[in-house]
């Protein structure tokens, strides 16, 4: 039996970076230290994700999961939002429950793009993944603002399959959302880290598709070749607009898509098993180079920024892979190593996260 205690709706407002699992001490103690800054009782939190096997509900761009905190269970669905960089804003409903399968009826009638199917769907649900990690959180007094921030580390796991959890969340809880990035921008003066674009529950599906739990997503995705070809066609455009009051039109559209390649870019080079993947790592080094020159068609952008991504491009240019014959004869497992190591070298890099802060503050603005 399942009995509604709440219901509500938030806009959801936040900020999502990924750190290598070394770091966490460093990051609790930051905080630890931080004026104006309350630390809140350490949580692990138990998290499963449902759908249907032909998931309905993702299609619909909604997200459904239970979540357990001790003894309490809450039912959550998030709608369809948005994403810039690292910047996820989703409306979401929480609802108190008493057991360990959801009731969509509970959820507000008017937020389902077809009500006549919701009870048949329900019918239908079935857990996909898990996500289970342990929380520390933080109510930090910033600018004027109230953030929230919330440092996980955990996995999500489908039977034998998992992915590592390293996230610190940055989510506004009164205030102006300027507030998220200003904090950040302290965050990764201290800390190597990076902005992630991928929510929790879009990384378990796509290992649960891994898993063979249900099948891949059959929406169209552009092969690393033809974003690196868009992409430079949009750059060149940008590069030869005659029209001066339309010129910052094309940059902002080529820092949107240049920060949205990159980090989906980042993210294939760091899946457990990549194929071809020296030309992945190609195709990323191509990319950065091209975001490099949109880069510098930003407004009042310091030496020190065109500095900083030099370095990284330096520093990207830095890999061998240490085969006279060639690198298509090298098996593909020695190269996986090689990139590995060459990415966690990179997100060492102060200047990594730094320069993908630049580029979302300008796309934020704009």
């Amino acid at each position: 039996m399942i009995r509604r205690v709440k219901s509500d709706m938030a806009m959801e407002i936040e900020l999502k970076l990924l750190f290598q699992q070394q770091n966490k001490k460093n990051i609790i103690d930051l905080f630890n230290h931080l004026p104006h800054c309350e630390a809140k009782p350490f949580v692990t939190l138990k998290n499963q994700y449902f759908d249907t096997a032909d998931l309905q509900l993702r299609r619909w761009d909604m997200g459904l999961r239970i979540r357990q905190v001790g003894l309490k269970r809450e039912q959550t669905i998030k709608t369809a939002g948005t994403v810039v960089g690292g910047v996820h804003n989703r409306p979401e409903f929480n609802i108190n429950i008493d057991q360990d399968f959801p009731n969509l009826a509970l959820f507000p009638s008017h937020i389902w793009p077809n009500s006549n199917e919701v009870e048949c769907v329900n019918d239908s649900l079935q857990c996909l993944f898990s996500t289970d990690f342990q929380r520390q959180c933080w109510h930090i007094r910033w600018n004027n603002s109230l953030i929230e921030v919330a440092l996980d580390v955990g996995s999500i796991y489908v039977d034998a399959f998992n992915e590592l959890i390293c996230e610190l969340e940055l989510e506004l809880v009164s205030g102006s959302s300027e507030s998220l990035m200003t904090l950040a921008e302290y965050l990764l003066t201290k800390i190597p880290m990076r902005f992630g674009q991928s929510s929790k529950a879009k990384r378990g599906y796509a290992l649960a598709a891994k898993a063979g739990i249900i099948h891949p997503e059959s929406r169209h995705q552009l092969s690393d070749i033809e974003k690196l070809a868009n992409f430079k066609k949009q750059v060149n455009i940008m590069i030869n607009q005659q029209d001066l009051a339309s010129h910052p039109v094309r940059v902002h559209e080529c820092l949107t898509v240049g920060l949205a390649n990159w980090l989906a870019l980042e993210e294939a080079l760091c899946e457990e098993e990549i194929t071809d993947v020296v030309n992945r790592y190609h195709h990323f080094q191509q990319h950065l180079k091209l975001l490099q020159i949109v880069f510098s068609y930003i407004q009042d952008l310091s030496d020190n920024g065109k500095a900083m991504f030099k370095q990284l491009i330096q520093a990207i240019d830095q890999v061998s892979f240490d085969d006279k014959k060639g690198v298509e004869q090298q098996p593909n497992e020695m190269n996986n190593v090689i990139i590995k190591t060459k990415m966690a070298s990179l997100f060492s890099y102060s200047e990594y996260g730094n320069i993908q802060l630049i580029l979302l503050n300008n796309i934020l603005k704009n």
